[in-house]
């Protein structure tokens, strides 16, 4: 064992605290064999398992997993007695603490769990950018990672039984709850390559309704208008293309007249020095 992996070890069981194998709710996930395999050496040169992400369960002896499903497989796959844990809060006292212990148990982890803790972490004040070079993975990854999230609980599960793959659920994440259903029955009896989804994805987006206020928009305007909405009605977007600099300056003047004094003199300040 390398100086580092020692310091490693001996971080992780001073982070961590046993608990019996009995005493977390059986997993749903199904065995990675490459992961387990990973996890069965790293037991044979350790002597014990990375810890798990675990949260007690109310008015329970219990503990459910966020994180570290496959370890939980791996130890029970060898009968072992227990395992480390470190409990799970949306807000850790420590949100360093958390992070570094997320950095050595990141590849043992399946996608919802490694969004599970990416979007604890951003939620307590670290950016893309810092997880990005803590970790060593692009931020497109991490936002890949957080989107799998907005997935039904039912196609959470078939990412994590394996059939339904990361590259698929990235596909689909953009969807309406009703449009993935649509899209998981597809995959399961089509099996389409990721072009064949993609394509399919970009043609359901292409063909949806668009809203009444977004076409009395366009109608007023004379603009390519496009309505965002999350599905629980909470932040919205809305995005008007101009076909000119004209256009754009034309628009900008008429909502300049109709804004309130104070709100015009600051919006003319920005319009006069990105307009011009």
């Amino acid at each position: 064992m390398s100086k580092l992996e020692r310091r490693q070890h001996s971080f992780l069981l001073r982070a961590s605290s046993p608990l019996s194998l009995n005493r977390i709710q059986p997993s749903e996930s199904k065995p990675v064999k490459s992961i387990i395999s990973k996890l069965k050496r790293y037991h044979n040169t350790h002597q014990l398992f990375p810890p798990i992400f675990l949260q007690e369960i109310p008015n329970s002896l219990h503990h459910s997993i966020i994180a570290g499903h496959q370890i939980y497989l791996a130890a029970k796959d060898i009968q072992a007695a227990q395992v480390r844990m470190v409990s799970f809060s949306e807000t850790p006292p420590t949100p360093s603490l958390f992070l570094r212990i997320f950095y050595y148990i990141y590849p043992y982890l399946e996608p919802i769990e490694r969004g599970q803790i990416f979007q604890t972490l951003l939620k307590n004040g670290y950016t893309q950018k810092q997880l990005s070079e803590h970790i060593g993975i692009g931020r497109s990854s991490i936002s890949h990672y957080t989107n799998l999230l907005k997935l039904p609980k039912q196609l959470k599960k078939a990412l994590n039984q394996q059939s339904l793959s990361i590259s698929q659920a990235k596909e689909i994440c953009c969807l309406t709850d009703i449009e993935m259903e649509l899209a998981s029955q597809k995959i399961i009896s089509e099996r389409p390559t990721i072009y064949q989804l993609r394509q399919w994805v970009s043609e359901i987006r292409s063909t949806r309704l668009k809203t009444p206020l977004e076409i009395q928009l366009r109608q007023r305007l004379g603009a390519k208008i496009k309505i965002k909405t999350t599905p629980e009605g909470g932040k919205s977007e809305l995005s008007i293309r101009f076909e000119s600099i004209e256009q754009l300056k034309s628009f900008a003047e008429d909502l300049l007249e109709v804004l309130p004094k104070q709100q015009n003199e600051s919006s003319s300040l920005y319009s006069d020095r990105h307009l011009s």
